[in-house]
């Protein structure tokens, strides 16, 4: 091992940094399966969010989040379609 000094002037031993063994046995960690609740909070949450989705908007006349974003969408397409036209 070679020594070398810090900053400080301190003698530091220097170690190898790559030994050539390149396993990862014992440190890669598997998470554990479920269990207990867990997927009822997915559930419950991925639920949530596809009930504000297609749920109607107060004051929207009745639509949703998603026609609210595709009628967006097609304006921006009908109105920017004459600009994709021109040269």
């Amino acid at each position: 091992m070679k020594r070398n000094r810090n900053v400080n002037n301190t003698v530091v031993d220097k170690k190898p940094v790559c030994t050539g063994n390149y396993s990862l046995v014992g440190v890669v960690t598997f998470a554990k399966k479920q269990s207990g609740f867990g997927y009822v909070e997915y559930m419950v949450s991925t639920l949530g969010v596809l009930f504000m989705l297609f749920a109607p908007l107060p004051g929207q006349g009745g639509d949703t989040v998603v026609d609210y974003v595709m009628n967006a969408i097609r304006a921006f397409g009908q109105n920017s379609s004459l600009l994709l036209s021109l040269p």
